[in-house]
């Protein structure tokens, strides 16, 4: 099964958009290619995908936030 199979079309399009912009073409090329990935490969996805929730000076996640995090949380359920 490839990475990006069991989430909705929103959630891939945030997984890509997070991977290029924090990990680069190369980054994104080995996401769309990704075989059976491992818990390791996820944790990598999820830390880049982490670096788009923002937060404001109190420690509190910033509008928008939100839907990243439910992001985070669908890849650690599943792939984690």
């Amino acid at each position: 099964m490839r990475f990006l199979e069991p989430f909705t079309e929103d959630q891939r399009a945030q997984i890509r958009a997070s991977v290029a912009r924090h990990g680069g073409e190369y980054e994104l090329l080995r996401l769309e290619s990704l075989d059976n990935p491992t818990a390791a490969d996820a944790e990598a996805i999820i830390d880049l995908l982490g670096n788009d929730v923002a937060v404001d000076a109190d420690g509190n996640p910033e509008p928008g936030a939100d839907y990243v995090i439910s992001v985070i949380e669908a890849v650690t359920e599943h792939w984690t």
